[in-house]
C-alpha cells in the first residue's frame, strides 16, 4: 500500500484503462467539457458539464486512516441482497464483515414485501408449474431484447432454490409463508405466479429486540440478517464506503468511515461485495442514467436518503464498465391515489389517452407521456367500483387492481381492502366525491386550474357510447373491460407514478464479478442486487412480481456458495 491515497494514484493504480473509464462507460449521459473542482451538473443546469462524481474520489491521505481491519469478505450494505450474500456466506464457512451506512439493515418497511422466483418447491407442490422458456420470452419482451441473457437464464434456473432457502430460515424463525394469488391475468402482457409474502412471528420480535415494527415487509430480511449472525457474520452500522482500494488492478479492501468518523481500512482477502442498493436517491445519477425517475414527484424508495448510487460509483472509479442507459425504471401507479383497475383514465387537462387494460407500469409510463409537464392524470369510476374490480380481476388485474395481499387460492372479494384503499385516498386529498359528474369535475377543477371540465365531461360521455355500443373503438380497450360510469355516486381520483427504485449498475460475470470496459472481470470485486446491471434493460419487469427482491436474494445465494467453494463457479460469458 502506497502512504497515499490521493485521487492521482488512486487512479494510476487501476491502470489507463481504469482511469479512463471515470469519464467513459456512462451511456446516454457522456457531457462534453469538464466540470470545475466540485461542480455538479445539477447545480449549473448546464448540459456541457461533466457529472460530478467523474473526478474520482477524494484525497485520503494514509495518516487518516486510523486502523486497518482483515476479513475474507466485506459485504457493502445490508439490505435484502446484502444480508442474502452474509447469510450464504457464514452459513458456509466465510469470514464476513458488512459495512452498511445506515444505523441497521434495510428493508421497504414493514407492511408487504413481494418476493418472487420461478417455480419454487412450494408453488410447485400448489400445482404451479412454468416452463422457463416462456417466462424467458416475455421476459425478453419486456426487456426489448436487451438484458443480459445469461443472467436472466440463472435467475430463472435457480431463484426457485434460492427463494426456498431464504423462506425455510423464516420458518425456522416461526415465520409462515404465503402464496400471492394476485398478478396480472391479460394475456398481452403475461405476468406468472411465483410471487410470495412472508409474515413476521413473534419470536422474530423478540430477537429484534431494538423495537423496529415486524410484519410481511420485513420478516424475511430479518431472517437472513438473523441466519447470518448466527453463523458468525459481523456487522458495522454508520459506516459509508468511500472508496474501493485497488493494487495492481485487484481491489483488495474498501475504506470507510466509521461511526466516529474516521477513515477505516477493510481489507478483504476473497472479495469485497457491494450491495449498495440503486440510484433513486441520487437525483444526478438518476439524470444520467434514468432521466425519467426525476421526473416522478412521488417517491417511496426506501429507506430514504440511502439508495444514492454508492456502490456505482465506487465501481466506476475502480474501473467498471456500467450497463447501457437509460437504466430501467421501476415505477408503479401508486404516487397519489390507488385505485387504477379497469377504470377510464384522462390526462391531467381531463382527455381519456390510454386503453387502460395494461400492466403496472405501462399506465405510469402513460401518465409520464403525456402533455402538461405533470406526473399525474385522472381516473373516473362509479358507486360500483369494488365490483367491477373484482370481476375484471381474473381477465385485467395486477397491482392497483387487486388487493396486494390476496393469498392464492381465495377467490372471495375483498371489498375491506377496497374501502381502505379508497379511505386512503380521500385522507390524501386524491379523490373528489360527488353526486354528479359535474360536481365532481367542479371540485377538481377548482385544485387543478388546468382541468377542463368540458373536455372530461364530453370524454366521459364519449366512454359510455362506446361501453353501450360494445367497442372501444378509440383505443381497443376490450370489451369486458369496459364498463359504465353511470351510477351515484362519482369519484375522480388523482393518479400518477411512485417512484420505487432505478435498477442498474456495473456488468457482472455469470457468478457476480464485476467486469471492465475491456469486459474482463476485476480481481477482487463483486455486484450482487440493485446496483448490479443486466438482469433488467428498458423496463422493469413485471414477468413476475417482486422479482427485484427475488434477483436480490437468488445472486446473494449463489455468490455466498460459489465464493466459498461449495459449487463450482460459473464460467464467465463473454462480452463484445
Amino acid at each position: 500500500m502506497t502512504k497515499e491515497i490521493s485521487r492521482r494514484s488512486f487512479l494510476q493504480g487501476i491502470g489507463l484503462a481504469g482511469a479512463a473509464t471515470v469519464g467513459a462507460g456512462l451511456a446516454g449521459c457522456a457531457p462534453a467539457a469538464p466540470a470545475a473542482e466540485g461542480e455538479k451538473l445539477s447545480d449549473t443546469g448546464d448540459q456541457a458539464h461533466r457529472w460530478s462524481w467523474e473526478a474520482g474520489p477524494e484525497d485520503i491521505s494514509e495518516d487518516q486512516i486510523v486502523e486497518t481491519v482483515e476479513h475474507e469478505f466485506v459485504v457493502v450494505g445490508a439490505g435484502l441482497a446484502g444480508l442474502a450474500t452474509a447469510a450464504s456466506l457464514a452459513e458456509n464457512g466465510g469470514d464476513v464483515l458488512v459495512v452498511e451506512k445506515n444505523t441497521t439493515w434495510a428493508s421497504r418497511g414493514s407492511v408487504i414485501a413481494h418476493i418472487g422466483a420461478l417455480n419454487t418447491p412450494r408453488w410447485v407442490a400448489a400445482g404451479v408449474e412454468y416452463s422457463k422458456f416462456d417466462v424467458f420470452r416475455d421476459w425478453d419482451v419486456q426487456n426489448g431484447s436487451r438484458m443480459d441473457n445469461a443472467q436472466v437464464w440463472t435467475f430463472l434456473e435457480r431463484s426457485g432454490e434460492a427463494l426456498e432457502w431464504s423462506l425455510q430460515k423464516a420458518e425456522a424463525l416461526g415465520g409462515t409463508v404465503e402464496l400471492l394469488g394476485s398478478h396480472y391475468f391479460g394475456e398481452k402482457f403475461p405476468e406468472y405466479y411465483g410471487t410470495v409474502m412472508v409474515n413476521a412471528s413473534d419470536k422474530m420480535i423478540e430477537l429484534e429486540g431494538n423495537g423496529i415494527e415486524m410484519g410481511k415487509g420485513n420478516a424475511l430480511h430479518f431472517s437472513l440478517y438473523q441466519s447470518s449472525l448466527d453463523n458468525g457474520a459481523q456487522y458495522l452500522w454508520s459506516t459509508p464506503g468511500k472508496q474501493l482500494v485497488v493494487e495492481d488492478g485487484k481491489v483488495t479492501g474498501i475504506i470507510c468511515v466509521n461511526a466516529d468518523g474516521d477513515y477505516v481500512r477493510y481489507k478483504a482477502t476473497k472479495g469485497v461485495i457491494l450491495a449498495t442498493g440503486d440510484i433513486s436517491g441520487d437525483e444526478e445519477m438518476s439524470a444520467c442514467f434514468a432521466p425519467i425517475m426525476n421526473r416522478c414527484q412521488s417517491s417511496m424508495y426506501i429507506p430514504a436518503g440511502m439508495n444514492t448510487g454508492d456502490g456505482q460509483k465506487m465501481a466506476i472509479w475502480a474501473g467498471a464498465k456500467m450497463q447501457d442507459g437509460p437504466w430501467p425504471p421501476m415505477i408503479h401507479p401508486q404516487g397519489y391515489g390507488m385505485f387504477l383497475g379497469p377504470f377510464m383514465c384522462t390526462n391531467s387537462f381531463g382527455q381519456r389517452f390510454m386503453n387502460e387494460d395494461t400492466w403496472t407500469q405501462g399506465k405510469s409510463l402513460g401518465i409520464l407521456n403525456q402533455p402538461g409537464d405533470v406526473d399525474y392524470g385522472f381516473c373516473v369510476f362509479d358507486k360500483n367500483y369494488s365490483r367491477d374490480m373484482h370481476a375484471t380481476r381474473k381477465i385485467g388485474g395486477g397491482l392497483m387492481w387487486d388487493s396486494v395481499y390476496r393469498v392464492y387460492g381465495n377467490e372471495e372479494p375483498d371489498e375491506a381492502y377496497d374501502e381502505r384503499i379508497l379511505g386512503m385516498g380521500v385522507d390524501g386529498g386524491f379523490i373528489y366525491q360527488a353526486d354528479t359528474l359535474e360536481e365532481a369535475a367542479a371540485l377538481v377543477k377548482a385544485d387543478y386550474p388546468t382541468f377542463d371540465e368540458d373536455l372530461f365531461l364530453a370524454e366521459v360521455a364519449r366512454y359510455n357510447e362506446l361501453v353501450a355500443a360494445g367497442e372501444d373503438t378509440d383505443f381497443g380497450k376490450r370489451a369486458d373491460l369496459m364498463l359504465p360510469i353511470a351510477e351515484a355516486p362519482f369519484f375522480i381520483e388523482k393518479v400518477g407514478p411512485n417512484k420505487m427504485c432505478a435498477p442498474g449498475g456495473a456488468l457482472i460475470t455469470g457468478y457476480g464479478q464485476v467486469i471492465d470496459e475491456a469486459a474482463q472481470p476485476i480481481e477482487g470485486l463483486y455486484a450482487v442486487g440493485n446496483c448490479s446491471g443486466g438482469l433488467y434493460a428498458v423496463d422493469y419487469p413485471l414477468v413476475i412480481n417482486g422479482n427485484s427482491h427475488g434477483r436480490c436474494i437468488t445472486f446473494g445465494y449463489l455468490l455466498g456458495r460459489q465464493l466459498t467453494g461449495v459449487e463450482e463457479v460459473q464460467s464467465y460469458p463473454t462480452r463484445a
